[in-house]
């Protein structure tokens, strides 16, 4: 316990700016560690929104907490400011808008004095603003340890394989010393990080989450889109010097790794499209002044944008649909390269307004004669230029992260395929993206390659809008549009049975990315009628039928509950007349045994 007669164990610096809505859950994480023979000094740098007074009020008088507040100077200062007044023989970070495990001190404190070492990190919790919550080791490219673990640093590749916050650790004072944040600067973790690594020898790491960062709020330093983004390019710099010295061997290829995975990590924050474009010729610049090569592995999508290629192009058919909420849904991706290509009637009338709409963005327009869906698509992809092309029906969309995720998986695994999760339209419910995975060759699991379908099988979910498909792929499958057309209600299933023969080397993105627009419900009896269409020859009729049911009633628009209910009662019956009842094959496994009562599938 702290007493009047020394110093604390451990100083906790907490800077805060304009983080009001956080500043109370920050204090009181400290507040209820367990190990309590801490100091938190708490420095308020210029808020405009009351953060200190919160803070203050969230101390409720302990006496372990003191408030220091100064002009607005930056997070940098504040944390300078800091370790001026810090008093313990350890010393602890923590962002005005995160929080700590109850456990933080006594377990990081703990581990170090029982290695030895000079300081410790602990894995990440990332708290997301919708209540989702996932958890890093705070280690790139590695799986979570089962236990702690020393980590040598005895080279830059070791070094900067750890994230370089300051916040998930404890340092021993010695370690720090004189050093101090660079002021002026964004992201100035990283010369900090790495000057202390330097001479560290290893780093102890707890598995354990406990470090709890906000996420998604705004303001962020590493979410802002404005032009401080600049600022990572001197602080490379900075960080260049530091490597070529002789503290560490492996500067060059160490420091190409960092300034990739450093680039790749700001390039999605940009959604001004003047500040991207600058952005994007000054990134390229760099590194051709450093003599570095943009590491590829690091953001596959942006390496092409760099080499002045277009990773992703989204073709949007128009007709019925609300082609506004489509063009709002690409404007908010965060890939750095995307080109929209409008294709249908009135397609080059809408091209100004989606200019406008997305800022920045590569816009085409093509008006082929009057056809169906996929003779839009087929127009649209023949004047395509991106890598891996999406297709879209008018209403289609994507959460703003997702065809920066697509893009990646696919150019990274070098796959012509990318099967994504989508979330059901007005439900929130989830579909993982598979019909019946057991279809494929091999086994099937979140991230690498998969082997592809086997001759016959139909494993994707016939979703189209949550596909992306290499443009050769693309091009191949809309070659077919007269029977594609042909095989409606179910083309998207015939569709789906094409790219399942020709695709050599999909590959899952287990993230619910697509948001697909609501759809009628077709008529069942047409639906089942058209399971004799030449483009699903072969296929088994009952699992297509129960499987394209499945896709209408997630897919219908919603508050139909009394025309639900009447439409399956009709397609139990069309099933009935086809022979598809009871006993007439097998379903797919994701069809709920629920869901086949209401059809009449199987007993009651």
């Amino acid at each position: 316990m702290l007493s009047g007669s020394g110093p604390p164990a451990v100083s906790v610096i907490v800077p805060m700016h304009d983080v009001a809505a956080h500043a109370g859950a920050a204090i009181a994480s400290l507040r209820a560690q367990t190990f309590a023979a801490f100091e938190a000094i708490v420095v308020d740098d210029g808020s405009s929104d009351g953060s200190g007074d919160v803070a203050l009020a969230a101390m409720a008088c302990d006496a372990r907490f003191r408030l220091v507040r100064q002009p607005n100077r930056g997070l940098s200062a504040a944390r300078n400011a800091g370790l001026a007044a810090a008093r313990g023989r350890f010393i602890a970070f923590l962002d005005g808008d995160d929080r700590l495990a109850p456990e933080f001190l006594a377990r990081m404190l703990a581990a170090l004095e029982s290695d030895g070492g000079a300081w410790v990190a602990c894995a990440v919790a990332d708290c997301w603003q919708d209540g989702r919550r996932t958890v890093h080791p705070a280690i790139h490219g590695a799986a979570m340890p089962d236990g702690p673990r020393r980590w040598p640093l005895e080279d830059w590749a070791a070094v900067i394989a750890h994230y370089p916050s300051v916040w998930n650790k404890l340092y021993r004072r010695d370690l720090i010393g004189d050093t101090r944040f660079a002021e002026g600067l964004w992201f100035e973790d990283h010369a900090f990080y790495m000057t202390l690594a330097a001479r560290a020898g290893h780093i102890l790491h707890l598995p354990e989450p406990l470090y709890w960062q906000t996420r998604g709020r705004p303001g962020q330093i590493t979410a802002t889109d404005s032009d401080r983004i600049f600022d990572q390019f001197t602080v490379l710099e900075g960080v260049r010097r530091l490597m070529a010295g002789p503290a560490l061997p492996g500067g060059a290829a160490g420091f190409a790794r960092l300034a990739s995975r450093l680039l790749a990590e700001r390039a999605p924050t940009l959604r001004d499209a003047d500040r991207r474009a600058r952005w994007l010729g000054a990134a390229r610049a760099f590194l051709a002044g450093q003599g570095v090569a943009f590491e590829a592995s690091q953001a596959p999508s942006l390496a092409q944008v760099l080499d002045g290629g277009v990773p992703v192009s989204v073709v949007l058919a128009l007709g019925d649909g609300d082609a506004a909420a489509s063009l709002a849904a690409l404007a908010a991706q965060d890939i750095a390269g995307l080109e929209i290509v409008l294709a249908g009637p009135g397609a080059g009338a809408l091209a100004e307004a989606a200019r406008a709409a997305c800022p920045g963005r590569g816009v085409q327009a093509v008006e082929p004669a009057p056809g169906s869906v996929w003779h839009l698509w087929a127009a649209g992809a023949a004047v395509a230029r991106g890598a891996g092309l999406v297709l879209w029906r008018a209403g289609d969309g994507a959460e703003p992260i997702a065809l920066r995720h697509w893009a990646d998986a696919g150019l990274r695994q070098d796959a012509d395929l990318v099967v994504s999760a989508f979330r059901v339209p007005g439900t929130g419910g989830y579909r993982d993206g598979w019909a019946d995975p057991a279809g494929l060759a091999g086994p099937c699991t979140a991230g690498p390659p998969l082997a592809p379908a086997q001759p016959g099988a139909q494993p994707f979910h016939p979703l189209l809008a949550a596909k992306l498909l290499a443009a050769p792929l693309a091009r191949a499958v809309l070659a077919g549009a007269d029977d594609l057309a042909a095989a409606a209600p179910l083309d998207d299933m015939a569709a789906m049975a094409r790219v399942a023969a020709l695709a050599r080397c999909p590959v899952w993105v287990d993230f619910p990315g697509a948001q697909p627009r609501p759809r009628p419900l077709p008529a069942p009896g047409a639906l089942i009628a058209a399971l004799a269409s030449p483009a699903l020859a072969g296929a088994e009729p009952r699992r297509l039928a129960v499987r394209g049911l499945r896709m209408a009633v997630d897919l219908r628009p919603p508050g139909q509950a009394l025309g639900l209910a009447l439409w399956l009662l009709a397609a139990r019956a069309a099933l009935r007349r086809a022979g598809l009842a009871r006993g007439a094959g097998p379903l797919d496994p994701g069809i709920t045994r629920r869901f086949a009562r209401m059809l009449g599938l199987v007993a009651r």
